[in-house]
């Protein structure tokens, strides 16, 4: 006699090990997050320094970007109705350490908000920019797309490049952020208080 039907010890045996196997999958996901991470922040410690930019203790006209800027997702720069340091991220549609770095910036804007305001500004066309913006999903993040004059005027010739100011638009760090341990070195000045200038100079002579 032939039973079609299978055991349920079988059953449930097969239930489990397809449970075991889902569950192994969420969690090289999330294995593989982490790595992503972690690979983001290998790299020399610090942001590298070099005369791009304004000078630190320059001031930057917040009205100058927003005259030459276009918001690419609706977002406003700065807030209207807060008043704190801004970190201005510059970057370019083409730029392979661009695309590295944005996972970073989406994880570090997420756990500064309240400490910083974040913009990234992108050298491209408008259509090149929204892609760039989509690509990374970064629809939380205030990003415009900037024309020309402002790279002309803020002497930015190295991307990604960042700058870190004041509530007042005063320059208090900066530099070429190739990793996310760089954008953190930006950060980590400005809670302390670094004077990068004394960096600056320390480089200069090595």
């Amino acid at each position: 006699m032939t039973h079609f039907g299978q055991p349920s010890w079988l059953v449930l045996s097969q239930s489990l090990l397809w449970l075991v196997v889902v569950l192994q999958g969420v969690i090289l996901v999330g294995l593989l997050r982490q790595v992503g991470l972690v690979s983001l922040r290998i790299g020399p410690k610090g942001a590298r320094i070099n005369d791009d930019g304004p000078a630190l203790g320059e001031k930057v006209s917040l009205l100058e970007l927003r005259t030459h800027s276009h918001s690419s997702n609706g977002k406003e720069f700065p807030s209207p109705s807060t008043i704190r340091n801004s970190m201005l991220v510059f970057v370019s549609p083409n730029c392979g350490a661009c695309r590295r770095v944005m996972p970073g910036i989406r994880t570090l804007q997420a756990e500064t908000k309240e400490l910083v305001e974040w913009a990234v500004f992108c050298f491209g066309t408008s259509t090149e920019s929204d892609r760039f913006r989509i690509d990374h999903k970064l629809e939380k993040v205030p990003f415009f797309w900037a024309d020309s004059k402002i790279r002309a005027e803020l002497r930015i010739h190295t991307v990604p490049f960042a700058l870190l100011l004041d509530a007042e638009g005063v320059v208090q760090s900066k530099g070429v952020i190739n990793h996310l341990e760089h954008l953190e070195s930006l950060l980590e000045a400005m809670r302390q208080g670094i004077d990068q200038e004394g960096v600056m100079a320390a480089h200069e002579h090595q």
